[in-house]
């Protein structure tokens, strides 16, 4: 995506922080199976949330406190789920596989 491109999507959804809630909270639906918004050939689903955004179908709400803290949450596990992803990469014996880093992040 060219800079331009993400650049006009943080503006219309309000500043990066909202655009990046916006776009994280929609790849969760979509990865937990909720049904696209748009008709869009492409089944990746931050490609699916980034053009549901573009095309103004989905908004960010006011987060309560529990939302905000969910969300720090699941940033969290996605770093370590990330951290262990590149530990693995290096190859090194004992790590977890991608398999069960898959399924950890299903649950």
């Amino acid at each position: 995506m060219k800079r331009e491109d993400v650049w006009d999507l943080t503006q219309q959804c309000g500043g990066v922080f909202k655009f990046t809630v916006l776009l994280q909270k929609r790849v969760q639906e979509l990865v937990r199976g909720a049904p696209k918004l748009i008709d869009h050939p492409s089944t990746d689903p931050i490609e699916v949330a980034v053009n549901e955004i573009r095309a103004g179908v989905i908004e960010l709400e006011n987060l309560t406190e529990d939302e905000i803290e969910e969300m720090k949450k699941s940033l969290e596990e996605q770093a370590a789920a990330q951290s262990l992803l590149a530990k693995e990469q290096d190859g090194r014996p004992g790590d977890p596989s991608t398999a069960a880093i898959t399924e950890f992040l299903k649950s």
